[in-house]
């Protein structure tokens, strides 16, 4: 009684979200400062991200890393830091992501209002905002933090314009999500499920519903078309944001992928450590095929990646199987995987997660069983993030910045309704 009576108090007080923001700052900049991680230390893409950013500064606006062509926001982002704020553009980036990730911890909170009492959203809000897996990039530069704060800002602003059916709250969506899908393209796969969360949920006529739904599309469409362009001139191609899905079907169906999720080598042998650095080896399993399709034009590329994975498919099926059956199993298990991490660093990730995955699967079966079509976008993350780990190619760090957010909402809806039943049994 005495801790609901504090969250109510808190709830209401109108420095709510500056509590907020300010709890998710200091612990965000404890980690920067005490987690003694550099700003490149935890993402592989870091340096050919920078590498990009210096060369938009220079001019020039091809970002062909030669596996694919990369999306173009985070890049800018870098650029446009360099360019204010010179030789400090490090801090400024690291600052920025600071901001943004305590601005989402507020949306957070306020998208958990929007379906649960008080109690369960500053509880999912502190979870939120101790979860170390929602902060572990936030000084990276790697495009993960950017992109899970403008994914919960988009959905934020998504409900808001449900309830209110006010455009601009629309507009501001479909902008938020455009960044969103231009800092990481897998998001896309999810973008049939907004139009359909508008539509099951808009109390509006079904004419209006598709107008809206148009607008959203359209506002999102129009955001892909300066990159696109640019690429139709350099590459005879039109990218909406990385045209990378080719070679990611082909990474996670073949011999490497394989190796890389089913049947990985030896520790300390020279195929473990060739796999541990797969986007460059990857010729060393699936042969000499795969470098000379790298230096082929994008326009052919993408497409002769995916005959490949096909062409693998009908010969291994028995592997196929496996490879799906195995991404299942990591996409579902919480943690990062044990067989590319230390075995403490995978019992660190796992007892810190396994709680929490429980507790938001079991919220979320019950929740949507009550009102599918009012939780439809957080079915829709989940699908779509499915449909990308078992069918293209499992990483669990997509998931953990895609969905481990809201996981975090409906982990402490169990946990408060056991907390109110478990009331009801100390009154009888």
């Amino acid at each position: 009684m005495i801790l609901q009576k504090r969250a109510s108090a808190l709830a209401n007080s109108r420095y709510v979200n500056i509590y907020i923001f300010f709890l998710f700052f200091f612990v965000r900049l404890a980690f920067v400062f005490f987690s003694r991680f550099d700003n490149y230390e935890l993402s592989g893409d870091s340096g050919w991200i920078i590498k990009l950013g210096m060369n938009v500064l220079d001019g020039n606006l091809d970002f062909d890393i030669g596996r694919f062509i990369a999306a173009p926001f985070y890049p800018y982002f870098i650029a446009v830091n360099m360019w204010i704020f010179g030789s400090f553009w490090n801090v400024s980036v690291v600052f920025f992501q600071l901001v943004l990730s305590a601005l989402s911890g507020v949306a957070l909170y306020k998208i958990a209002l929007y379906y649960f009492d008080k109690l369960t959203s500053l509880l999912a809000t502190h979870l939120y905002a101790l979860f170390p897996l929602t902060f572990w990039w936030v000084h990276t530069f790697a495009t993960e933090m950017v992109f899970q704060c403008f994914l919960i800002f988009a959905i934020y602003y998504l409900i808001v314009f449900v309830h209110s059916q006010k455009k601009v709250h629309l507009i501001v969506s479909a902008l938020l999500f455009s960044l969103c899908y231009l800092t990481k393209s897998h998001i896309l796969l999810f973008s049939p499920f907004i139009i359909l969360y508008i539509f099951y949920n808009l109390k509006s006529a079904i004419h209006t519903k598709i107008i809206y739904g148009g607008i959203y599309g359209g506002i999102c469409l129009l955001a892909s078309l300066p990159f696109g362009v640019y690429n139709i001139t350099s590459h005879q191609i039109y990218v909406i944001s990385s045209n990378g899905l080719g070679y990611q079907y082909y990474l996670g169906n073949s011999d490497a992928g394989y190796v890389t999720i089913v049947d990985v080598p030896p520790v300390g042998s020279e195929a473990y450590q060739k796999m541990k650095n797969i986007n460059e080896d990857a010729g060393f399993f699936n042969g000499s095929k795969y470098d000379s399709i790298l230096v082929l034009p994008q326009r052919v590329k993408q497409s002769l990646f995916l005959q490949e994975s096909m062409r693998w498919i009908i010969l291994h099926p028995q592997k196929f199987l496996k490879i799906k059956v195995y991404n299942l199993f990591f996409f579902l298990m919480p943690g990062v995987s044990f067989r590319h991490y230390s075995i403490g660093a995978w019992a660190f990730s796992f007892i810190l997660s396994c709680p929490i995955y429980l507790l938001a699967y079991s919220g979320m079966f019950t929740l949507f069983r009550q009102d599918f079509k009012k939780h439809i976008w957080m079915a829709g993350l989940f699908i779509a993030m499915l449909v990308f780990s078992v069918g293209i190619y499992v990483q669990n760090r997509f998931r953990t910045i895609t969905l481990e957010p809201f996981f975090l909402i409906y982990a402490a809806y169990t946990l408060t309704s056991l907390y109110q039943k478990w009331k009801l049994t100390q009154k009888t």
